[in-house]
């Protein structure tokens, strides 16, 4: 008994996977998403750590600003906690005010990083391969379609 419901189980799960396969477009956006991800191994064997790091950086701008804050926080904890002759309220003061340059002086640098980002971007724009480009380029070609829609 045991078996015969474990045999039918396994062959239920086998039609399944079976379905899927043959039925389904899971199968080739699976094979899609290995290419991706082969693909982007490989740019990323090619580019050297710093342009990896810049791109993490950019990709993650919050939470490397919100980590630096909170890094800040404990470190200048540490060190001002180590003070006598402060309250327990200058303190606090004191470790927030090293927090919040830290974090302006991020924040400033993320701003003049995705500046340098943007003025790239302009300086290399991304070709337009819709139709409006291609008649605005051949003139030509432009009057002869006009004239067919014109004379119909």
């Amino acid at each position: 008994m045991l078996t015969s419901a474990t045999t039918v189980i396994w062959a239920e799960r086998a039609g399944m996977a079976y379905d899927r396969r043959r039925y389904s477009l899971q199968h080739e956006e699976e094979a899609k998403q290995k290419q991706v991800v082969v693909r982007e191994k490989q740019e990323a064997e090619m580019k050297s750590s710093f342009e990896t790091f810049k791109q993490v950086v950019n990709e993650h701008k919050y939470s490397v600003i919100l980590g630096s804050w909170a890094t800040t926080m404990g470190i200048a904890w540490t060190i001002i906690n180590r003070d006598k002759y402060m309250t327990f309220s200058q303190k606090i003061v004191q470790v927030r005010m090293w927090a919040q340059g830290v974090t302006i002086a991020m924040i400033l640098a993320t701003a003049v990083a995705s500046q340098a980002e943007r003025r790239a971007v302009k300086e290399h724009p991304p070709v337009d391969h819709s139709w409006m480009s291609q008649l605005k380029a051949k003139p030509e070609e432009t009057t002869t379609v006009r004239k067919v829609t014109t004379t119909s």
